[in-house]
């Protein structure tokens, strides 16, 4: 416990709660908080003060600070410590009153001497531009001072400082729901040449002119206060103005941010309430580099009782710097009023002798005195450059109080120097990312320009102070050459979603009333911009036991090949690439989180940049899944609304992550029974989302489940129709709007699929080969078709071998040893008279997963083969068998969909995933157990596998044999490769379609023809690439006089060919 002998020194209200707006019945509380001697704010006790309503028709408060609203209106509540002078009040509006959205109260901080007085002047501005005076109790305005053992307050507003020099405090000022606060320094005067501090203070000369300084403004500079005569001036004194004061005032270069107070002794022959205006010697900036000496019209000075003119700014925004002050008097002008408002504006009085400026935004009620002999008016328009425009106004014969309205149309005055303009940007990736920018006005000069770097595009409208670390990168070593900027990406920046912005160095003017203009350096910006980039085009591969990502480039010199390997979180076993190719997210199994990868810059993304004010975010960062137990697997991303979603290999939970523009958040979680804390299934396995639909525009979410007898884990020979898994389905409508049907999908459901048509998927039943790949439609919620995985062959080998099983069963139970097979037996003699090796054996079973060409004509099928101790001999890989690739033809039509092939089998392999690269040049899987990632050219297998397909139905035969032994055997040109992964390679994963390219292998001229045709002719060797051209591709023939057709000055096309399918 801390005591302390600290006493009270006032009482205070947040200012966040000291404006109650309620309805008619509502109630609030207000906390009543101390100040005390040091320095301290402290809640106070409930019934430590006194509370009171100033208008109990409207809203009462009881002894605890409660209000209650009982009737439209506005009140103040004004609350007080007995047995001291301490107040403080509250503002309350009840209903729909209007409040003035155009007003002021001055002054907002003053200085006053001991004994004087001080009228509040609060004004409001109608809509049709007439001041009101608000400053009256009749106006509805109350004022309580905080202490008025220091400074009193009327009912209308004058202030009288009561207290001693170096005492203050506030007056608090309500009219509805307008609150303001008004601070008092009471000082006294002190003699020209002494320094005043924050505290504010009050300087005069041997004249007896005094300037008020107020708290806050000063810190501790010499002000000094010299008279001049009017020869002394340093031009001439505004026409038609009467001279009577001037002084020269000495800040020491102070840049003041508050307005000054003056007084001045009244002239001769003046009276009480008389008006003095004061001018200010300035400079008028008329074109870049250019300026004529002004004075400018800066406040109203008021002769008061004492004897001295005292400055009243509002309406005028008063002397806000140092310098030559000349107060004058004009007791017959006549006003002006400017109507054609603008932003950036001076209005120039000309009236013989010197003219003056007025800043019309500065002054509050848009009125000014004119002498009745002023000629013209000079409206000027003022670019930050100091481009000027400006348009004059003659003024007709005025007499004592007219008001002339200025009402003229002046140009836009358009800087000189203009911002930067990007035309192009363009992100170059390698060692060292870099852009480069394209475009103009970007000077000459490369230390004058920076850029800036977002990346995520709402950052680039952020006002800097609202920025946190690594949410803007400034970059000041640039290259200029041309109009053409390079500048180096910062390591820490993730690649691909970056937006840029080119900053200019240049001078401008800064124009404030009451100050000279002056120039300062400021950055101007171009628009943001997101580079231009090339999408890679990559797999993908989750190393589950070594926590990091493979990234294979399919095209890579020679062959596909692993070119970066990326550490990721814990247990990383799946993962899917972003509909735009630019980020890779990654689920890591062993520790509940998804990280990820800059797909550009091939590295793990901080996903929340470390800020040195919040130790909670160094380190790397990855999305944390809500459930703490989360074994997150399976991923497939939402194209439309960039919403991430993963299954939990240990429960019904299908998460949600937001990724859309790189915010990334976890969203929820949504249980795919609908049964919540209801343990009915064991898990979830793969997921899917289909095309959407062309009228709804709406997906469906697929997602697969073991069942709840069965696990995802395993031997798979425990078929039985009482242990179904189940594929749950329902329509993508939002996060919080997911529901979910239900069908059987055979023993072990794995991977899913998504098919052609909107409501289609499939499904790889991974404990079943009698489903094998299975085709569901979601509309009906029906199986469309499935396509077994069983060679007829195999199958009919599978039947013989469970039949001399079975004679083995019976021979031990009737002991008929004569008849005796053994389980490990390697050959068999068939009814055919046949003798079969058990090593020649040839199927693909157990599939975990799909992938469709683009066509869709195709589907490929990777097989588990699962073993785990099991003697099966189909998949002992002691046998040699074990994971492969098959082949299905026709794969979405259910009366034509045939396997037709596989590949070799891998012992030990146990293969997981597969997909179609980004060229669509091969079909690439995830071979767990050889640590290895397998691939065949799409081509050379389907070519291989049909013409095997042809073969055997020509010679009446069936499958006996892999594709791979087929083509070896005859001849026919299959690539494939086996590239090393990192340990235990699960998920796998393709960047989007390249983009379309037409690929020529060679190119050859066949003067005589050939063997058919004895005319010449061109023999071109080729493939497409990337997307499934979606038009006809046309190959062109030119005649030119070299080998660079761009370049060649004479050329012709001779002749078009139009590649349709895959003829000419």
């Amino acid at each position: 416990v801390t005591i302390s002998d600290a006493f009270l020194v006032g009482l205070k209200l947040r200012e966040s709660e000291a404006v109650l707006n309620l309805d008619a019945g509502e109630s609030s509380r207000l906390i009543l908080y101390g100040a005390f001697s040091d320095g301290g704010v402290m809640p106070l006790p409930v019934g430590y003060a006194l509370w009171h309503s100033q208008n109990d028709t409207v809203a009462v408060v009881d002894a605890t600070g409660n209000v209650w609203a009982r009737a439209e209106g506005s009140t103040a509540i004004v609350v007080s410590k007995e047995g001291t002078s301490f107040h403080t009040a509250a503002a309350v509006r009840v209903g729909d009153l209007e409040q003035p959205a155009d007003y002021d109260i001055y002054p907002d901080r003053y200085v006053m001497e001991p004994g004087s007085t001080r009228q509040v002047i609060f004004g409001v501005v109608d809509e049709a531009g007439n001041r009101i005076d608000m400053a009256t109790a009749s106006a509805g305005t109350t004022y309580t001072s905080s202490d008025d053992a220091i400074a009193t307050v009327t009912a209308d507003g004058l202030i009288t400082a009561v207290g001693e020099a170096g005492q203050a405090t506030t007056i608090i000022v309500i009219n509805g729901a307008i609150r303001q606060e008004l601070s008092i320094s009471i000082e006294a005067a002190a003699l020209s040449g002494d320094t005043v501090g924050d505290q504010g203070g009050i300087i005069k000369n041997g004249d007896e002119i005094h300037v008020y300084i107020p708290p806050e403004t000063l810190t501790g500079q010499q002000v000094t206060i010299e008279t001049i005569d009017q020869s002394s001036l340093p031009y001439n004194s505004p026409g038609g103005f009467q001279f009577v004061q001037a002084f020269e005032l000495d800040l020491q270069n102070a840049d003041l941010s508050n307005p000054l107070g003056m007084a001045v002794p009244a002239p001769d022959g003046a009276t009480q309430g008389d008006v003095l205006f004061v001018f200010r010697a300035g400079r008028l900036i008329t074109g870049p580099g250019q300026s004529v000496d002004r004075w400018e019209l800066v406040d109203r000075a008021e002769v008061d009782a004492s004897g001295l003119a005292h400055t009243g700014s509002p309406p005028y925004g008063g002397g806000q710097s140092e310098g030559t002050y000349l107060f004058c008097m004009d007791k017959d002008h006549a006003n002006m009023k400017v109507v054609s408002i603008y932003p950036d504006m001076i209005v120039e009085v000309m009236a013989g002798g010197q003219s003056y400026l007025v800043y019309p935004n500065a002054v509050f009620d848009n009125i000014f005195p004119i002498p009745l002999t002023t000629t013209k008016i000079r409206v000027w328009r003022l670019a930050e450059d100091g481009t000027a425009t400006m348009a004059a106004l003659p003024v007709p014969s005025l007499n004592k109080g007219d008001i002339f309205e200025v009402n003229v149309d002046v140009d836009d005055p358009e800087p000189q120097d203009y911002p930067p303009v990007i035309e192009r940007a363009s992100l170059q990736v390698g060692e060292s990312p870099t852009i480069t920018i394209q475009g103009m006005h970007f000077g000459d000069d490369p230390s004058l320009l920076h850029v800036n770097l977002y990346p995520r595009r709402d950052l680039v409208y952020l006002q800097d102070c609202f920025l946190r670390p690594g949410e803007r990168y400034i970059v000041d070593d640039v290259q200029l050459k041309d109009n053409t900027i390079q500048v180096s990406v910062p390591e820490s920046l993730p690649l691909g979603k970056i937006w840029v912005k080119v900053e200019l160095l240049v001078q401008r003017y800064e124009f404030s009333p009451g100050k000279d203009p002056r120039t300062i350096n400021k950055w101007i910006s171009s628009y943001a911009v997101s580079p231009d980039i090339e999408v890679p085009s990559f797999i993908w591969v989750a190393n589950i036991h070594s926590n990091t990502v493979s990234v294979i480039d399919p095209a890579a010199e020679d062959r596909p090949q692993v070119i970066k390997t990326i550490p990721v979180g814990k247990g990383p076993s799946d993962l899917v690439v972003s509909p735009d190719g630019l980020r890779v997210f990654v689920s890591n199994s062993g520790e509940g989180t998804i990280s990820v990868i800059d797909a550009l810059g091939l590295r793990e993304i901080d996903t929340i940049p470390d800020d040195p004010a919040r130790p909670s975010t160094h380190g790397m960062n990855r999305i944390k899944l809500g459930n703490a137990q989360a074994q997150p697997w399976f991923m497939a991303v939402d194209p439309d609304t960039g919403i991430c979603y993963i299954t939990d290999r240990a429960g019904p939970w299908v998460y949600m992550v937001e990724t859309k523009d790189d915010n990334f958040s976890y969203l929820g979680s949504v249980d795919v029974t609908g049964k919540p804390y209801e343990k009915t299934i064991t898990g979830l396995t793969g997921i899917a989302i289909t095309k959407a639909d062309e009228t709804t525009k709406l997906r469906w979410l697929a997602v697969a489940s073991p069942g709840a007898k069965s696990h995802w884990y395993g031997g798979d020979f425990g078929f039985s129709s009482d242990k179904p898994g189940y594929l749950y389905y329902g329509r993508i409508l939002g996060p919080a709007s997911m529901k979910f049907d239900r069908i059987d999908a055979g023993f072990k459901p794995y991977g899913v699929t998504a098919g052609n048509d909107p409501d289609q998927v499939a499904v790889a039943v991974r404990g079943h080969d009698g489903k094998g790949m299975l085709v569901v439609d979601l509309c009906s919620g029906r199986e469309s078709h499935h396509v077994a995985m069983d060679f007829e062959r195999a199958k009919e080998i599978r039947k013989l071998v469970n039949r001399g099983v079975e004679t083995l069963e019976t021979s031990m139970t009737h002991q008929l040893v004569n008849t005796f097979y053994p389980i490990w037996m390697t050959g068999l003699e068939l009814k055919i008279r046949e003798t079969w090796n058990a090593k020649n054996y040839f199927d693909i079973n157990n599939i975990e997963s799909i992938a469709f060409t683009k066509d869709y004509k195709y589907a490929f099928v990777v097989g588990n083969c699962t073993f785990n101790g099991d003697t099966d001999f189909s998949r002992d890989p002691y046998l040699d068998h074990g994971g492969n690739i098959g082949i299905i033809r026709d794969p979405l039509e259910p009366r034509k969909a045939k396997l037709i092939g596989a590949t070799r089998e891998f012992p030990r392999s146990w293969p997981d995933e597969i997909t179609v690269d980004p060229l669509n040049m091969y079909i690439m899987a995830s071979f767990k157990g050889l640590n290895q990632v397998v691939y065949y050219n799409i081509d050379d297998l389907v070519k291989a596998a049909e013409a095997m397909q042809t073969y055997y139905v020509s010679k009446g035969q069936k499958i006996d044999r892999s594709v791979d032994r087929f083509a070896d055997e005859n001849g026919i040109s299959l690539e494939k490769g086996i590239i090393e992964a990192g340990t235990h390679p699960s998920g796998i994963a393709a960047s989007p379609d390249a983009p379309t390219d037409f690929i020529a292998r060679s190119v050859t001229y066949l003067e005589k023809g050939n063997k058919m045709f004895s005319y010449p002719m061109i023999h071109l060797t080729y493939m497409v690439t990337g997307k499934f051209p979606d038009q006809p591709l046309n190959l062109e023939l030119w005649k030119a006089d070299g080998p660079d057709l761009d370049a060649a000055l004479v050329k012709e096309s001779l002749h078009t060919w139009t590649l349709r399918g895959d003829k000419l």
